[in-house]
């Protein structure tokens, strides 16, 4: 325990002077960062615990115990420091190193508006899971007798599937357990007012993620706000181009022109601009935004496709987000790039902009044309390109194509139900993952697919 004691404190000098800067860091993320990289102190099972101002974590293995209190100073307590209660210092001096530790470690359950972990497992086998194939309405009710208009989106807390319902301008909610689906948010007609379920209005909303408590949804200008278990909606971030009946905090009053794709790792959510092409970065708690990673300026003189860090990297029309807490994805025309959280810094997952193309199980350039949608298990990408449904390995970009052939047995697009190839799609857009299956919007046909 010295040794951690002294290298902490040392830290804390050199890192005092940023302190007021710092991201925040949370009383878990300090727990897990102190038992992996200190497992002889802090080993076994822990006991998790609360005693006056004290939040704690008991290693009955050890008898040691690590704590914060309601200030964020650290402190260590056990027979490495005498029984003795021994400050750290403040959290807040190293919490950048927790969080650069963090973005390292692989995420399970709910990240990135899709629940993560375990890499699928699938047949490939597609069916129509909601909706009625070519009819538009607005009817709830049972999956099949349900309607949408245009579904372009979905995301999942791993018990309910939310379908960004674009041309009703509704937030919708399915049950995946049962099928039945419901209106969470939205009255249909176009706007930017807050209020709660109905009584709210959207304008123009393009894309939708969720924390599980919450779900986020860009439209033109701003990021709206949806609290799941009452429907209330409330703006986020973001400007209107006309008045707005609510603003946000003055802190959030971001440009956000042409916002697309969302997605959120908890702490902050990510959407993509397509007409500064440039990835922002939104703190859910204060809506204060800043640039990720893009020039972050309007114009096509910030269009391009560099790797590098923040705004000294390039996008070419970025358009759908997913994230595993440690990379933001993004597809963009010809390519999907990645993106560290922590350090801004932008790489290359595959892309057909290169010679030679990185060819998929198919012969074809496993990125050609623009991907829509895109989301993450942890292991692999899943992405929508138009009639397809693309699987790509994180780790080397190898691509294979999933689902659909673009066209059917006559040389249209359709719905038929299938396994892989022998499925067809119209016209994909959004993906997400429940951890079991993938489900997706076929906004072209009003339907929201399933792959399993």
């Amino acid at each position: 325990m010295r040794a951690f004691v002294q290298f902490i404190a040392a830290g804390v000098l050199s890192l005092l002077a940023s302190a007021a800067m710092a991201a925040t860091v949370t009383n878990a993320q300090v727990f897990a960062y102190v038992a992996a990289n200190f497992p002889a102190v802090f080993s076994g099972a822990a006991t998790a615990g609360q005693f006056q101002q004290y939040d704690y974590r008991l290693y009955p293995a050890t008898g040691n115990v690590v704590a914060v209190d309601t200030v964020g100073q650290l402190y260590a307590l056990g027979p490495v420091t005498n029984n003795l209660l021994t400050a750290i210092g403040p959290v807040s001096a190293f919490a950048d190193q927790i969080l650069a530790w963090a973005a390292t470690q692989p995420r399970s359950g709910l990240v990135g508006g899709a629940v993560q972990g375990t890499a699928l497992n699938l047949a490939a086998a597609v069916t129509s899971f909601a909706g009625r194939n070519g009819f538009n309405g607005v009817d709830n009710g049972s999956a099949l007798t349900a309607t949408f208009n245009a579904p372009t989106d979905i995301t999942t807390d791993g018990t309910n599937l939310f379908i960004l319902d674009k041309s009703n301008a509704r937030i919708r909610k399915i049950v995946i357990a049962t099928g039945a689906v419901s209106s969470l948010a939205g009255n249909g007609l176009a706007g930017h007012v807050d209020g709660a379920g109905a009584l709210a209005s959207f304008y123009a909303p393009q894309g939708i993620t969720t924390d599980g408590t919450h779900v986020f949804v860009s439209e033109e200008g701003l990021v709206r706000k949806v609290v799941i278990a009452t429907g209330v909606v409330t703006t986020l971030a973001g400007r209107c181009a006309t008045p707005c009946p609510t603003q946000p905090a003055a802190g959030a009053l971001a440009v956000l022109e042409y916002i697309q794709g969302i997605t959120t790792d908890g702490t902050h959510v990510f959407v993509a601009s397509r007409s500064t092409h440039s990835i922002y970065k939104i703190a859910i708690a204060t809506g204060q935004t800043s640039v990720l990673a893009g020039g972050g300026g309007p114009g096509n003189q910030h269009q391009g496709n560099a790797n590098g860090i923040g705004t000294a990297a390039a996008f070419n029309v970025p358009w759908g987000l997913t994230t595993d807490g440690g990379y933001v994805y993004v597809t963009e025309s010809g390519q999907i790039r990645k993106i560290a959280i922590a350090t801004g810094l932008v790489s290359t997952v595959v892309s057909a902009l290169t010679t030679p193309f990185v060819l998929d199980d198919k012969g074809e350039a496993s990125a050609l044309g623009t991907h829509l949608g895109i989301t993450t298990d942890g292991t692999y990408l899943y992405a929508t390109q138009g009639t397809r449904v693309r699987k790509i390995l994180i780790a080397t970009g190898a691509t294979v194509t999933l689902a659909g052939s673009g066209v059917d047995a006559s040389g249209v697009r359709g719905n038929i139900d299938g396994t892989g190839s022998a499925a067809t799609f119209a016209q994909l857009s959004g993906i997400v993952t429940d951890g079991s299956s993938l489900f997706l919007t076929d906004g072209q046909l009003h339907l929201i697919r399933q792959v399993k």
